[in-house]
């Protein structure tokens, strides 16, 4: 799935074409994309940038429609799951931390 998002973007393609890609590639492996996983524009010193690319249609979390253009940068992000792709709340915390740009530290 990531190897087919990766060769989708090309300028003038929307992200949702992209997000199509994946569930038609998650499909024919017979998992589900993880609800609220996306890949993100990139620009210097942000990771999540403006524009997103879900890796499954949730009506719940719509994502922006955008069109790629030429010279951006995305991380592609692709997770999957042989459950229903719903992540579950457990007792371990998350320790994955990210920099505000705009704070001194």
């Amino acid at each position: 799935a990531a190897n087919v998002a990766f060769h989708s973007l090309r300028p003038g393609v929307k992200n949702s074409e992209v997000t199509e890609k994946i569930q038609e590639v998650a499909r024919l492996y017979n998992v589900n994309p993880i609800e609220g996983v996306q890949s993100h524009q990139m620009k210097k010193f942000v990771l999540d940038g403006p524009k997103a690319i879900a890796s499954k249609i949730v009506p719940e979390r719509r994502t922006e429609e955008v069109t790629f253009e030429e010279n951006e940068v995305y991380a592609i992000d692709v997770v999957m799951s042989t459950g229903d792709g719903r992540p579950k709340e457990t007792e371990v915390r998350t320790t994955v931390f990210k920099r505000i740009v705009d704070q001194n530290y």
